[in-house]
């Protein structure tokens, strides 16, 4: 026979095998999209619940604003006389009247309303920039938490290692119980600091979670870790509820963001200040108040002028019906004493207010920039001496090889392993200092 006639029947055997693994139903899940700190932001602006209902309420704010400059409801008037008994007499009178304030005056509250819904959405605004950089600050905490797991998963990999090493040399009569403790002790503490370096994580996932009323992808496992004060270690059984496996797999199931780069410094905060300042949303609310307030100034300054009533009438007196125009003058004599002073206080209110946030907010920026300045210099620092210090396999080499003991050991260990959390928690300093330098661009 020949082989191409033995390809065919192969062929078709394979085809229909790959239908049949086509038709059975798959039971892999698609892993949960990995997170940015702009896609957290962006799920805060969009659903944080406390952002929409400063949205209503500005809309509602407005909308009362608006209405404040309308006209009053006209007025209708009807009145039917009789005459004395037996005269058949009957007399009746009709008015219609429309009365309005001096028609420049419309124009100059138009003019405070527009302002006063400028200074409305800037302060929604700024309650978005609260909580957008709240959201910020809390990424970059996620960002920590979840690195120093990663440095404290290592950490725990290490002592358990040594942990196990020791206990063999035990056995073999290489090691003594006094090295096994200390290496067990170590163990421990590791367990410790990973447990609560996890619930730590945890509740700032969860904080964050809050912000985003619950959009952000969670894990059962993750909403089913024990507190840190649950985590009891034992050293007279040597075991533990949780092992380091265990601990390591609940690092693992918590959702986690994506590691960014730090972000630049900017190097001439002078060039940068008024841009930032333009755009700070509390600025421009207080500036747009203070012009709300010149313009209520310059309408209480008009509110002395009369107001004015128009109108048709109608009588009915005589044989032949009167038919006529109504107009009126009210003075206000009264109802627009101490207004003009009031507006004026008001109207210097709101310019030291703006003068104080003015000079307040400046220096906020400029120490969170100098706070950058230092934390990105002390960064700097301490990459180059981890570059420049021992390897932890070096240290181990020394370790078996008798250069140094286990309690030396252990010192040049946590003194690395402390620097490295020492420039996690540097650079988590540095994200937030970045985000309230920058919080006018979110």
């Amino acid at each position: 026979m020949n082989r191409p006639y033995l390809l065919l029947p192969i062929l078709l055997l394979l085809s229909m095998w790959s239908h049949r693994l086509q038709a059975q139903p798959t039971t892999t899940t698609s892993p949960a999209p990995l997170l940015t700190t702009a896609d957290v932001l962006h799920m805060v602006s969009q659903h944080n619940p406390a952002l929409q209902a400063s949205t209503q309420l500005t809309a509602a704010q407005k909308l009362e604003s608006r209405a404040a400059n309308n006209l009053p409801d006209p007025t209708l008037t009807y009145a039917h006389l009789w005459g004395p008994e037996g005269s058949g007499q009957t007399i009746s009178e009709l008015v219609v009247a429309q009365s309005f304030l001096f028609p420049t005056l419309y124009a100059t509250r138009h003019r405070e309303n527009r302002h006063r819904q400028t200074a409305l959405d800037a302060q929604h605004q700024l309650l978005r920039q609260q909580l957008l950089l709240q959201a910020q600050e809390l990424c970059a905490e996620v960002l920590l938490q979840q690195s120093l797991c990663q440095l404290l998963v290592e950490q725990l990999q290490l002592a358990d290692s040594l942990h196990h090493h020791y206990n063999t040399r035990l056995a073999a009569g290489d090691a003594s119980i006094l090295e096994v403790n200390k290496s067990h002790l170590e163990l421990l503490n590791t367990q410790t600091r990973l447990a609560t370096a996890v619930t730590d994580r945890l509740n700032a996932w969860r904080a964050l979670s809050a912000l985003t009323a619950g959009q952000l992808p969670t894990t059962p496992e993750a909403s089913a870790l024990p507190a840190a004060s649950a985590l009891h270690f034992t050293t007279k059984s040597h075991a533990t509820p949780h092992t380091p496996q265990a601990l390591i797999q609940m690092a693992a199931a918590l959702p986690t963001l994506v590691e960014e780069p730090l972000p630049p410094l900017p190097s001439d905060l002078g060039t940068l200040l008024p841009t930032l300042l333009a755009a700070d949303p509390e600025l421009q609310s207080l500036t747009s108040t203070a012009d709300a307030a010149r313009a209520q100034l310059s309408a209480s300054r008009q509110g002395w002028l009369p107001q004015l009533e128009l109108g048709y009438r109608r009588n009915t007196e005589g044989p032949t019906p009167f038919n006529g125009l109504v107009v009126g003058l009210s003075f206000p004599l009264f109802s627009n004493r101490h207004k003009v002073p009031q507006a004026k206080a008001e109207t210097q209110r709101t310019h030291l207010m703006h003068d104080d946030a003015l000079l307040r907010t400046t220096a906020e920026l400029s120490q969170s920039h100098a706070e950058a300045a230092t934390l990105l210099a002390t960064i700097s620092s301490y990459r180059t001496t981890l570059q420049a210090t021992r390897s932890l396999d070096l240290l181990r080499l020394a370790l078996d090889g008798g250069e140094i003991n286990l309690t030396d050991y252990y010192a040049e260990v946590r003194l690395v392993y402390d620097a490295r959390q020492q420039l996690l928690q540097l650079e988590c300093q540095y994200r937030q200092a970045m985000a309230r330098l920058l919080r006018s661009q979110l």
